[in-house]
């Protein structure tokens, strides 16, 4: 069971790096917006409106600002993985209990999701320098 809440929990804790990569995408554009047309309009803009967002509404956001077609449908797709993962991974069933703890998948399945969630990240990295530079 060590293993299994070992990947579990570092997925978690990958899913809320996405978020905060994400907060920071957000935020970064923003600004780049309100240097644009601070002459023009009034651009007003917080960490508040992201600060308590989850994942979908953040990916919801991002789509809006950022024009990865490819990161944008992973992010879609993971945001289904993430709420099963947060939501129900540690409530284990007497029968998930039998079946060697394995709710979510095997271990190196769960290392595989894990994998792909860091390539994740390194992207919206990648997006966020290209609108920092």
């Amino acid at each position: 069971m060590n293993d299994y809440v070992d990947a579990v929990t570092n997925i978690i804790m990958t899913f809320q790096w996405i978020e905060e990569a994400l907060k920071n995408y957000i935020i970064e554009a923003n600004k780049k917006i309100r240097e644009r047309v601070e002459d023009i309009i009034p651009f007003r803009y917080s960490y508040e409106w992201v600060s308590k967002d989850a994942l979908g509404k953040l990916v919801d956001k991002f789509s809006k600002i950022n024009s990865n077609k490819a990161l944008i449908k992973n992010l879609v797709d993971l945001t289904t993985e993430r709420n099963k993962m947060v939501h129900r991974s540690f409530l284990l069933t007497i029968e998930d209990k039998k079946n060697n703890y394995q709710k979510f998948g095997d271990i190196k399945s769960l290392r595989f999701l894990n994998c792909k969630l860091h390539d994740v990240l390194q992207q919206i990295g990648e997006e966020t320098e290209k609108i920092c530079s």
